[in-house]
C-alpha cells in the first residue's frame, strides 16, 4: 500500500538570524490546490490519513494536523503552492492565527512556506536559547532528516551563506560523509540483523573510540529520529563494558519495525515512540550490536595476525607492532611522568597518594590499556586516556599563568566539520586561540589547524587535535 505524501526530492531551507525572524523551506513536492491550502492550516486536519485504520500504521513524519496552525498562530506565515496540473500557484497567508482567502499568485511558485515567528508574542521569545544554540537545533534537525533520507537533496542557508548541501545519494554511507564528516564516518562499520519483523541496521563505532556525549548517537524508527529510553539503552547495552564511564559511541542506528507494533503518537514533538513489545525490541537491539561488535574485534584482530603482526596485547593504538615494554608515549612515557610529579617536580593532584609512582608495568592489551600491578593488586590504565590527563594539567598550569606554548604546523592539518560545529566553532575561535589553537577557514565546511599547544606530541597532532576540536 502506497502512503500518500508530497513525494520531494528536493527540499530547501532558508533562515535568517538563526530562524528568529524568518525560515523559508522550499520543496518540488505534488504541491496544493486553494481548496487543499485552505484545509492544510486547520487544527487536526491532514492528507496524510485516509481511513480510520490508516490511523494503526502511520509511516509518514507529519500526520496530526498541528504544525502549520500552530505556527500561524505567532506568526506571519505564508505558503504558496502549485498542484501539479496547474500553471497557476496559489497563496494563503496567516497572520497572528488570522487567515486569508486562498488567492492566484499569478506565476507557476513551486511549493513553499516561510514565517516570521513571534511578532505577536514576544514574551516567548524570551524562551529561546543563543542564536548558535538556535542555529545548532536547525541545523541538527536537518541532519537527521538527511540521515533518514539519502534519496532527498537536503540544502540549508543561513543569512544568504550555505552551511549544508547534501546532495541525493544511493549508498548511505555517501551520506554519513555527507553529515557526520570524513574524519568520523570513516571510523563507522556497518552492521545489519533480523529477528522476526523487526529489522535493525546502520552503522557503529568500535572501541576505544568514543565520545564524551550522545552527539554521534542518533536512533531512528522507521527512518522517523526518535530518542527513545527503551533504543538508546539497548545500543549502549549492546557495547556493554567496551566503553568508559560517561563516554559514548558513535552509533547511527535505523529499525524497521511493522507499522502496527509502534504508536508514533506519543510525543508532541514525535521524539518518543512506544513499542507494542519493548523487551522485545530491546533485546533485539543489543544482541544485534553486541555480534557486530565482536565480529569486527574478530576482523581486526586476524588482519593483524595475516599481516604478521602480534595480536591485541602487543599492539600499540595505532596498530603498529611494540614490545611489552618498547612502549612510546603515550604509554611508559605518562607513567615516569607520574613518577615525577611525585617525587615534587610538579603539582599533580591525582598522584598525591602515590598510587600511580608505585604502579609496575606488566603488560599492555587491546592496543590501548596498560596491565599495572600494585600493593593494592592488578589494574587496567587507559595510556590514551591518561596520556590526555598528563596534557591536560600541564595545559592548565600555562592558562594559569596566561603563556600557553604554542608550535606552529608545518603542514596545517585540516578538519571538516558539520553546519552546526562549523557555526559553532567560528563562535569559539577566541577561547581556542586561548587555549593555544590557531585555526584559519579552509574551504566550504572545514578549517585548517595552522598552531597547536607545544605540549602535543609530535605524531598524534593530526588525530588529538581534531578530535578535541570536534568533542
Amino acid at each position: 500500500m502506497k502512503i500518500p505524501d508530497a513525494g520531494a526530492t528536493e527540499i530547501s531551507i532558508s533562515i535568517e538570524k538563526s530562524g528568529t525572524t524568518l525560515i523559508r523551506v522550499a520543496d518540488n513536492g505534488e504541491g496544493m490546490g486553494p481548496e487543499d491550502l485552505t484545509l492544510a492550516v486547520e487544527r487536526h486536519a491532514t492528507s496524510k490519513l485516509r481511513d480510520e485504520e490508516d490511523l494503526f500504521r502511520v509511516a509518514t513524519l507529519g500526520f496530526r494536523g498541528e504544525a502549520l496552525p500552530s505556527i500561524g498562530s505567532v506568526a506571519r506565515m505564508e505558503i504558496t503552492s502549485r498542484p501539479p496540473t496547474s500553471d497557476t500557484g496559489y497563496r494563503i497567508r496567516i497572520e497572528g492565527g488570522k487567515k486569508t482567502p486562498p488567492s492566484s499568485s499569478g506565476r507557476p511558485w513551486e511549493p513553499a512556506s516561510r514565517s516570521k515567528r513571534f511578532f505577536n508574542t514576544p514574551a516567548r521569545r524570551k524562551f529561546l536559547k543563543s542564536p548558535a544554540t538556535e542555529l545548532s537545533h536547525i541545523c541538527d534537525a536537518v541532519n537527521r532528516m538527511a540521515l533518514a533520507h539519502p534519496e532527498i537533496h537536503f540544502r540549508l542557508s543561513h543569512d544568504g551563506r550555505m552551511i549544508a548541501d547534501y546532495v541525493a545519494v544511493s549508498e548511505r554511507m555517501n551520506r554519513l560523509h555527507q553529515v557526520l564528516g570524513r574524519e568520523i564516518a570513516k571510523d563507522l562499520t556497518a552492521f545489519s540483523s533480523a529477528r522476526g519483523r523487526l529489522a535493525i541496521s546502520g552503522y557503529l563505532s568500535s572501541a576505544p573510540a568514543s565520545f564524551p556525549n550522545t552527539r554521534y548517537l542518533m536512533t531512528f524508527v522507521n527512518r522517523r529520529f526518535v530518542r527513545d529510553k527503551v533504543v538508546t539503552h539497548a545500543v549502549l547495552h549492546g557495547y556493554e563494558t567496551l566503553l568508559m564511564k560517561g563516554q559514548y559511541p558513535a552509533a547511527i542506528v535505523f529499525l524497521e519495525v511493522p507499522c502496527a507494533d509502534v504508536d508514533v503518537n506519543v510525543h508532541p514533538a514525535k521524539y518518543e515512540v512506544r513499542f507494542r513489545r519493548p523487551s522485545d525490541v530491546h533485546d533485539a537491539v543489543a544482541d544485534a550490536i553486541r555480534q557486530a561488535l565482536r565480529q569486527e574485534a574478530k576482523g581486526s584482530a586476524g588482519s593483524r595476525a595475516s599481516d604478521g603482526i602480534p595480536g591485541p596485547g602487543l599492539c600499540r593504538r595505532d596498530g603498529s607492532a611494540a614490545s611489552v615494554y618498547g612502549f612510546h608515549a603515550p604509554t611508559r612515557q605518562v607513567i615516569r611522568e607520574g613518577r615525577n610529579v611525585s617525587n615534587g617536580r610538579e603539582p599533580y593532584r591525582i598522584d598525591a597518594r602515590r598510587f600511580f609512582s608505585s604502579m609496575d608495568i606488566l603488560g599492555q592489551i587491546l592496543g590501548c590499556y596498560l596491565v599495572c600491578s600494585s600493593s593494592r593488586g592488578l589494574a587496567l590504565l587507559d595510556q590514551h586516556a591518561a596520556h590526555e590527563r598528563v596534557a591536560f594539567e600541564k595545559l592548565r598550569q600555562q592558562l594559569n599563568t596566561g603563556a600557553v606554548q604554542k608550535q606552529n604546523l608545518l603542514i596545517p592539518q585540516a578538519i571538516e566539520l558539520t553546519a552546526g560545529e562549523l557555526m559553532f566553532l567560528e563562535q569559539k575561535l577566541p577561547t581556542l586561540e586561548r587555549f593555544g589553537f590557531l585555526l584559519e577557514p579552509f574551504g566550504p565546511g572545514s578549517y585548517a589547524i595552522t598552531s597547536v599547544p607545544a605540549l602535543l606530541p609530535e605524531g598524534i597532532i593530526d588525530r588529538s587535535s581534531s578530535r578535541w576540536l570536534q568533542s
